[in-house]
């Protein structure tokens, strides 16, 4: 059984899907400013020494870059996914005591990329262009593609590449 996953990892590939974080990045208004960063510098003359150095802290909100939204994150009538209603002993000042994105495993599993821009016949897929059910499985069929349970399924709408125009960016579909 080893044998035939490391037979099989031997030609997997691993995708950064992290976009750049950045003063300015795309984030939803709410959640604005998202990304902040400090520099503590310490590139000064007459320090004594010849080596200087800086060094930056940032942070940034957890609805910011890319991301996976925790099972906590949407709520509708204070009812959370699988029927938990938002308590304070559920949402607390330090986080939820349920539901959050520390119980998200790793996701070691195949991934399969539907362009679904490209099946399209777009640079991008417009915010006013719903992707359905039949567009995924004819973007599939078209790539050759058959997706099994277990799989991860990540669709390519174009829109990554707006990414330095903010507001472009947060008008256009997920």
């Amino acid at each position: 059984m080893m044998d035939n996953l490391l037979q099989e990892l031997s030609h997997a590939r691993v995708y950064d899907l992290e976009q750049p974080r950045y003063f300015g990045a795309p984030i939803f208004p709410g959640h604005a400013p998202g990304f902040v960063y400090t520099l503590h510098r310490h590139h000064e003359p007459d320090t004594g020494t010849a080596r200087t150095s800086a060094s930056g802290t940032f942070y940034a909100a957890e609805h910011s870059g890319t991301h996976i939204d925790a099972l906590c994150h949407q709520a509708e009538n204070l009812t959370l996914y699988g029927g938990l209603a938002v308590t304070p002993q559920l949402q607390t000042a330090t986080g939820f005591t349920e539901l959050g994105v520390e119980t998200i495993p790793p996701l070691v599993c195949r991934g399969i990329l539907l362009d679904v821009a490209g099946y399209l016949g777009v640079d991008y897929v417009e915010a006013d262009r719903p992707i359905g059910r039949a567009d995924l499985e004819a973007t599939a069929r078209r790539q050759d593609v058959t997706i099994s349970a277990g799989d991860v399924v990540l669709l390519r709408t174009g829109n990554g590449a707006r990414w330095q125009d903010p507001p472009t960016y947060l008008a256009s579909g997920g």
